[in-house]
C-alpha cells in the first residue's frame, strides 16, 4: 500500500493519496509519504508550516532534508542569521559540499569570520572544482584576507599530484608575479618532472621553486628511483647549492623509492644522509626496516627507539623491536607473549615465533532481549527495514546512518546484532567497529554466502576461509559494492576480469549484472584467486597483493624482493592500501578459519619464503 499511495502522489491523485495515507497512520513509513507530499508543494510553505512539519516528524532524515530546502530558500533569500539557526539544527551526519558551502558564507555574512576562514579553508583544500555555491564564499574568503598564498600553493599541489592540471592552473593564475611564472611553469612542466629538478639550484634565489622541485623528486623517485638519484645529484652538485630543507626531502624520497623497489643498499644511503633532526617518524620506520634488512640489528633498534612513544607503543614496532632484540641475543627483552596475545597479524607472526596458541576471543554472549526489543522498536529502525524490504536503498541508508549515530555502545552493538538477523552484513560489522566490541567476531566477521563460498573453494581447490576474507576486505559483504575504479560486487571484480575469467568459471557473463550476482561473483572470485595462485607458485602473500594491485605489479615486488624474508617483504610492498590489504586478508583468513570451526593454518605457513621471480629458477 506504500507503494499504491506513492503512485497516487505522483499522478496528482490527491484524494486517493490521502486515503490510502490515513490508512498507513500506524504504518513506519507514514512519516515519509507526508513528506513526500510537503517536499512536493514546498514552494508554498511559509516557515510557519515548515516548522510544523518538522515538529511533526521530529528526528528524522525527512525533518533534516526539509531542513535542507529551507537552507536553499534562505540562502537565496539572503537570509544569513537565520540560515544558522535553521543549519544549528540538523543533524551531524554528512552534509554535501553546496550546502557545507552556503554555511561558510553564512559565517563571513554575518562576520565570524574565525569560524568562517576554517570552514572556508577545508573546502578549498581538494584536488577538485568546489560546488558553483562555493564561488562567493571563495570570493569573500580571498578579499576578507583568509587566502593565502600558502593555500594557492597547496591546492596547485593537490591538484596536480591528481592529474588535474586545469584546475591547478585556473588556481596559478590567482598568485602573483614573479609566484604565478613559476607556478604556471610547474603546471605546463609537471608530466616532465626532470624539467623542473633542473630549476633546483635557482631555489636560493627564487624560493618559490621549492614546492615544485620537491614534488618532481617524489614524482620520479616513485617511478624510477635511479633517474630521480642522478637527477638530483646533477643538480644539488655539492649540496651547498640548494638548501638544506630540500635537500633532506629529495634525500628522503630517493630513499623510500628504492626501499620500495627493494633496493636496501641503494636506499639506506639516501636515507642516512637525512639529518636526525628531519627525520620524521615514517623515515625512522623505513630506515629501521632497511637496517633489519641488511642485519645491521643494533641501527634498527636505534631507529625504533627513536620514534616517539605512542608509535613506539604500536603493534608493528613492537613487533620489529622484538625481532632486532632477538636477533642481538636478548629475547628476554622482547616480550613475544605480549604480542602473541593479540588478535592481529603482528600478533599471529609473534604466535608463531614462540609457538604459542592464537589467541582469537569470541564474546561469548550477545546482547540481552529487552535491549534488542528496544531499539528493534525505534522509529528509525522500523522505517530502515520497511525501505529495506521496498529496496529502497537510500531510504534505508539515511535512516540506519542517521539510527547508529545516534547509539554508543552496547546500544549500537545491540543493532549491529539486528542489522546481522537481517542480513545487512556491512552495517553490522561497521556497528561492532563503532562500538568498540571488537571481540564480537559474529558481527565482525559474518559468515554470509557461506554455501556460496564452500561450493567455489571446492571447485578451485582453494580455502573457503580465503574467498570469506576477501569478501571481508573487498567489499565488507555489499553485494551491490561498487569502487571508484569501477569494480563491481562482493569480491570487487574489474568487468574485463569478469570478462576474461567467465568462460573457465562456467559463469555466462551478462556485463554488471553477472558481476552483482552473489553467488556468480564469488565463483569468478574464486577462479580468479586459483589463476593468480597458479601463476604465482602457490603463494597466498603474493596471489593477495596480485588480486589487489595486479599480478604484473606484484611479479615485479617479487623480483626485488629475492632472498628477502617473507615477513620483512610485505613491509616493503610500494603501495600503502596493497600492503595494508595483504596483511589484512592473511589476518581475517585466520580468523575465518576459526569461525568455520577449521583449526586455523599458521600465519609462517601463508607466509613461507618466497618464490623464485619469473624467468629465475629456484
Amino acid at each position: 500500500m506504500v507503494l499504491e499511495a506513492r503512485t497516487a502522489l505522483r499522478r496528482g491523485e490527491q484524494a486517493r493519496f490521502d486515503r490510502l495515507t490515513d490508512a498507513l497512520r500506524d504504518h513506519p513509513l507514514h512519516p515519509w509519504l507526508r513528506y513526500l507530499e510537503f517536499r512536493r508543494r514546498f514552494g508554498r510553505h511559509d516557515e510557519q508550516a515548515i516548522e510544523a512539519f518538522l515538529a511533526a516528524v521530529p528526528d528524522t532524515p525527512m525533518a533534516d532534508r526539509v531542513r535542507g530546502f529551507w537552507l536553499d530558500r534562505l540562502a537565496r533569500q539572503h537570509r544569513w542569521t537565520r540560515f544558522l539557526e535553521v543549519h544549528s539544527s540538523l543533524s551531524s551526519g554528512r552534509t554535501e559540499a553546496r550546502r557545507r558551502c552556503l554555511h561558510a558564507r553564512a559565517l563571513l555574512e554575518t562576520g565570524n569570520d574565525t569560524a568562517g576562514f576554517e570552514a572556508t579553508a577545508k573546502l578549498w583544500r581538494v584536488p577538485r572544482s568546489q560546488n558553483k555555491a562555493c564561488d562567493r564564499t571563495f570570493a569573500i574568503w580571498a578579499q576578507r584576507g583568509g587566502r593565502t598564498s600558502e593555500h594557492l600553493w597547496h591546492r596547485i599541489e593537490i591538484s596536480l599530484k591528481r592529474g588535474n592540471p586545469g584546475l591547478a592552473g585556473y588556481v596559478a593564475r590567482m598568485l602573483d608575479p614573479p609566484d604565478r611564472a613559476v607556478a604556471e611553469t610547474w603546471v605546463r612542466d609537471y608530466r616532465r618532472p626532470a624539467r623542473i629538478v633542473a630549476r633546483a639550484g635557482r631555489v636560493r634565489r627564487e624560493p618559490q621553486w621549492e614546492q615544485p622541485v620537491a614534488a618532481a623528486i617524489a614524482a620520479i623517485a616513485r617511478r624510477t628511483p635511479d633517474a630521480a638519484a642522478s637527477a638530483w645529484q646533477a643538480v644539488s652538485g655539492g649540496r651547498s647549492s640548494v638548501p638544506s630543507r630540500l635537500d633532506a626531502f629529495a634525500s628522503w624520497r630517493i630513499g623510500l623509492g628504492y626501499a620500495q623497489d627493494h633496493r636496501v643498499r641503494e636506499a639506506v644511503e639516501w636515507i642516512e644522509r637525512v639529518p636526525d633532526e628531519d627525520r620524521s617518524e615514517r623515515l625512522l620506520g623505513v630506515l629501521a626496516l632497511l637496517s633489519f634488512a641488511e642485519g645491521r640489528w643494533a641501527d634498527s633498534l636505534a631507529a625504533l627507539e627513536a620514534l616517539p612513544s605512542g608509535t613506539r607503543g604500536e603493534l608493528r614496532w613492537r613487533y620489529w623491536r622484538a625481532r632486532a632484540l632477538t636477533a642481538l641475543g636478548r629475547p628476554e627483552e622482547a616480550r613475544w607473549a605480549e604480542i602473541a596475545a593479540e588478535r592481529d597479524y603482528y600478533g599471529f607472526l609473534a604466535a608463531d615465533r614462540i609457538g604459542a596458541p592464537y589467541r582469537i576471543v569470541q564474546h561469548p554472549a550477545g546482547s540481552s532481549a529487552e535491549r534488542i526489543r528496544r531499539i528493534e522498536g525505534m522509529g528509525g529502525f522500523r522505517r530502515a527495514r520497511e525501505f529495506h524490504t521496498l529496496g529502497f536503498r537510500h531510504g534505508f541508508n539515511r535512516e540506519w546512518r542517521r539510527l547508529a549515530r545516534r547509539l554508543e555502545g552496547e546500544d549500537l552493538a545491540a543493532a549491529g546484532e539486528l542489522a546481522l538477523r537481517n542480513g545487512w552484513y556491512f552495517e553490522a560489522i561497521r556497528a561492532a567497529a563503532r562500538a568498540g566490541a571488537f571481540d564480537r567476531l559474529d558481527l565482525r566477521f559474518p559468515i554470509a554466502w557461506g554455501e556460496e563460498a564452500a561450493a567455489a573453494a571446492r571447485g578451485y581447490d582453494i580455502d573457503p576461509a580465503w574467498v570469506l576474507a576477501t569478501i571481508r576486505m573487498e567489499s565488507a559483504f555489499r553485494p551491490g559494492a561498487r569502487s571508484p575504479a569501477g569494480a563491481l560486487g562482493l569480491m570487487q571484480i574489474m568487468p574485463a576480469t569478469g570478462r576474461l575469467i567467465a568462460p573457465a568459471a562456467g559463469v555466462r557473463h551478462t556485463g554488471s549484472r553477472t558481476l552483482l550476482d552473489p553467488e556468480k561473483n564469488i565463483r569468478l572470485g574464486s577462479a580468479y584467486l586459483r589463476r593468480l595462485l597458479n601463476r604465482l607458485h602457490g603463494h597466498p602473500a603474493l596471489v593477495s597483493a596480485a588480486y589487489n594491485a595486479g599480478p604484473h605489479r606484484a611479479e615485479r615486488w617479487l623480483a626485488g624482493g629475492e632472498g628477502m624474508e617473507p615477513d620483512l617483504w610485505v613491509e616493503f610492498v610500494p603501495y600503502t592500501e596493497t600492503r595494508r590489504y595483504v596483511k589484512r586478508v592473511l589476518e581475517y583468513r585466520i580468523v575465518y578459519q576459526h569461525r568455520l570451526g577449521v583449526r586455523p593454518v599458521r600465519l609462517s605457513d601463508l607466509l613461507r619464503p618466497l618464490p623464485p621471480a619469473p624467468g629465475k629458477s629456484g
